[in-house]
C-alpha cells in the first residue's frame, strides 16, 4: 500500500516509493513550492514534487494571458532581455518556510518573466532553496544560473526536466532524485552548523 503525504491540507498518494515523504522530510518542517507554467508543463512538475516533498504550492498568476503565438514570442522576448513581469500578490510568505523551491519554464534561454517579476519581489526572503526549470528545446543552464545571480548565493539542489521527459513520465524518477539532493544538502548543512 502506498504512503501518503500531507501537501496543502490534503492527503495525497505517494506512489510506488512509500517512505519517501517520510525519508524527505527528516529536518525540512516547511516547504513552499513556487512556480509558473504557461504549457502545464512546469504545472505538472511541481505537483508531483509537492506530494513527494509535503510542500504547499504558491501558484505565480498574472492579470494578463499568455496564450497564442504572439504572447509565445512577446515572453520569450521579456525572458531574453530579463524583463520582470507583474504578478499577481502571492498567497504565501517565502520568509516562513525552511526551504522554497522554485520551478520556472525555460523562455529564451532564461527564466519566465513572471518568475523574474516574483524574484523582484522577493529574493531577500528566501533563505534556503531549490530549483527546477522545464525546457521544451533550449538548455536551462542559463536560466539556473539567473537564479544564483539574482538571490546571491546557490541552490541547494537544481534539476532540468524537458517536455518529453513529462511527457512520457520519466521526470518522477528524476524529481526522486532532487528531493534526495536536497535532503543530502540539508543533512551536510545541518551537520556543518554543529
Amino acid at each position: 500500500m502506498a504512503a501518503k503525504a500531507l501537501c496543502c491540507g490534503t492527503r495525497l498518494d505517494t506512489g510506488q516509493n512509500p517512505d519517501l515523504a517520510d525519508v524527505v522530510n527528516r529536518g525540512m518542517k516547511k516547504i513552499l513550492i513556487v512556480y509558473y507554467s504557461r504549457t502545464g508543463y512546469t504545472r505538472h512538475a511541481a505537483e508531483t514534487l509537492a506530494v513527494l516533498a509535503s510542500a504547499d504550492l504558491e501558484p505565480i498568476s498574472e492579470n494578463r494571458t499568455r496564450k497564442g503565438i504572439v504572447e509565445f514570442f512577446r515572453s520569450a522576448i521579456e525572458a531574453y532581455i530579463a524583463r520582470p513581469a507583474n504578478i499577481r500578490t502571492a498567497r504565501l510568505t517565502p520568509g516562513a518556510y525552511d526551504l522554497v523551491i522554485f520551478g520556472t519554464p525555460v523562455w529564451a534561454g532564461r527564466i519566465s518573466s513572471p518568475m523574474l517579476g516574483y524574484l523582484k519581489a522577493h529574493k531577500y526572503q528566501v533563505g534556503r532553496y531549490g530549483v527546477f526549470c522545464t525546457v521544451g528545446g533550449s538548455d536551462g543552464a542559463v536560466a539556473l544560473a539567473q537564479f544564483q545571480d539574482l538571490i546571491g548565493k546557490p541552490a541547494a539542489a537544481e534539476l532540468i526536466l524537458t517536455d518529453k521527459e513529462i511527457d512520457v513520465g520519466k521526470h518522477k524518477l528524476l524529481i526522486e532524485r532532487f528531493v534526495e539532493r536536497l535532503n543530502d544538502s540539508d543533512t551536510t548543512q545541518t551537520e556543518a552548523g554543529k
